[in-house]
């Protein structure tokens, strides 16, 4: 039996090589079609949005929206984008409009802009923004309007300097986000729990895990990411995802809730793994694989709406989970090869439908090849056969 597996060993070598490069492009195959279908949908329009964002007067998230533009995109429409950008910066930089909005932020509070912004925080440093807040809420509850808990609770807190050295600017940026309606009721409800138990370590961090993403995607988009935020951990979530890479806080931005979903669900496999590794057990691979959930979001952002909506779908699940091979090879190189092979699967996209049949035409040659061989043998050892050689019949 040995000696026959040894007579066939190359053709058994070639058949397990065929086969394994058959399986590791078969198992991807729900996977290959989400990331070929994401590819082929049309691109972001990136002049349109910040033609859009500039005459709604954001002029920030126009900045950013063209900054990604200008690095995907070349030729007259790279042009376009630079001639659209400069109106952006010219209009955001205009010394009429950004005292006019100083002044509305500092009335009213809110901030749709940088300057709005920076006006609503400091009216709150000068404590006029913290009486203003505490005079409209006592109104609304004096004639049974509904009262804002977090805007009261960071306005007194902004008198009494209960959560100093905070006092002086985190009250004033959490009203402005609540007021700018960039902070989800989940959000507001964690912050609330804070204030009232004094955890001031926790707020720090909130508002260092901010101030990261508002450093990359400026603080006017930032805002617009956080709408997205349910709680603290979101927040450092969103703001890792934003210092990953480049154009990953466009990302963020580009794909709204989606995008930040898949990013929430990032951070909690990676943190659950990490709780698994230090338990010294062992457990199979996240339900999403980081790096090509991250990837999923980076591409998704430069195809538009169309890219957001794809995000939703049961093609973009499958694209993000992970291969086969990151299991296999992971007690061999904790997953760095299992990905590097995974990675060199993804490049295979383009080809994948002549490659598949060949290696299964591949397989199928070697097995005839095999089955014949292993046949000749066996009639040659046949006593029948040996019969017939000695009579001289053969």
């Amino acid at each position: 039996m040995l000696l026959a597996i040894w007579r066939i060993r190359w053709n058994l070598i070639r058949l397990f090589a065929a086969a394994f490069c058959l399986w590791t492009l078969g198992v991807d195959t729900a996977a290959r079609a989400g990331r070929l279908a994401l590819a082929n949908l049309p691109g972001f329009d990136y002049i349109a949005e910040v033609r859009t964002l500039r005459a709604q007067g954001r002029f920030d998230e126009a900045l950013l929206v063209a900054d990604a533009g200008l690095r995907n995109t070349t030729g007259d429409t790279a042009k376009t984008l630079i001639d659209e950008r400069e109106l952006a910066q010219k209009n955001r930089d205009s010394t009429l409009r950004m005292f006019n909005s100083v002044a509305a932020g500092a009335v009213t509070g809110k901030g749709d802009s940088l300057e709005g912004l920076a006006g609503a925080v400091v009216a709150d440093f000068f404590v006029v923004g913290d009486i203003r807040d505490l005079a409209i809420q006592g109104y609304n509850a004096v004639t049974g309007k509904q009262t804002d808990e977090v805007i009261v609770l960071l306005s007194t807190a902004g008198l009494v300097t209960t959560l100093a050295p905070l006092a002086d600017w985190a009250p004033a940026v959490l009203k402005a986000l609540r007021r700018s309606g960039a902070m989800s009721e989940r959000l507001a409800e964690a912050l609330i729990k804070m204030i009232r138990s004094e955890r001031k370590a926790d707020l720090a961090k909130v508002f260092e895990d901010f101030d990261d993403l508002a450093k990359r995607a400026g603080p006017v988009s930032a805002m617009a990411i956080l709408k997205h935020a349910d709680s603290p951990e979101d927040i450092a979530a969103l703001a890792k995802f934003a210092g990953s890479r480049e154009g990953a806080s466009f990302a963020l931005y580009a794909t709204g809730r989606e995008g930040a979903q898949i990013v929430r669900t990032i951070e909690a496999g990676t943190a659950a793994a990490r709780t698994v590794a230090r338990a010294g057990s062992r457990t199979g691979e996240n339900v999403v694989s980081a790096r090509r959930a991250s990837d999923a979001v980076m591409v998704a952002s430069t195809k538009g709406t169309a890219g957001r909506a794809f995000l939703r779908s049961k093609a973009a699940r499958a694209m993000m989970k992970p291969h086969a091979l990151v299991g296999i090879t992971k007690g061999i190189a904790k997953g760095t090869l299992g990905d590097m092979l995974s990675r060199a699967v993804e490049r295979l996209d383009p080809k994948a439908w002549w490659i598949v049949p060949l290696l299964a035409a591949w397989c199928g040659v070697e097995v005839v090849w095999i089955v014949k061989r292993v046949r000749g043998k066996r009639v040659a050892a046949s006593p029948s056969h040996v019969e017939k050689l000695t009579a001289g019949e053969v």
